[in-house]
């Protein structure tokens, strides 16, 4: 896997973490989701252009880097966030449901 696409995947991991743990303060409002969107998208903005982050070129699709790339490899960022959200709610769920299960070999 090329190591564009691992950063790729590891700071949506840690946008995941860091708007999870700090979501609680504006979560309780109406409008608590945008501040959500708004912060994921600026955090994703921010570690693509930051690290120079560009899935269309890390696919081989541009011969080098590009705007567009990075405004988009931002995005990535951010949407990353909500699935790897929505997948360690439900590894919590799996979890729950087998505890007490005893495995005989």
């Amino acid at each position: 896997m090329n190591d564009a696409v691992v950063h790729i995947i590891g700071f949506s991991l840690i946008i995941w973490f860091a708007i999870d743990r700090i979501k609680g303060l504006w979560s309780a409002y109406a409008w608590g989701k945008y501040i959500t969107l708004a912060l994921s998208i600026g955090l994703g903005e921010l570690f693509s252009f930051a690290f120079g982050l560009d899935f269309i070129y890390a696919t081989n699709l541009f011969s080098e880097p590009s705007l567009i790339g990075k405004v988009f490899t931002g995005i990535i960022l951010s949407a990353g966030a909500s699935p790897i959200a929505e997948l360690v709610a439900a590894l919590k769920k799996a979890g729950k449901e087998n505890e007490g299960f005893v495995s005989v070999k």
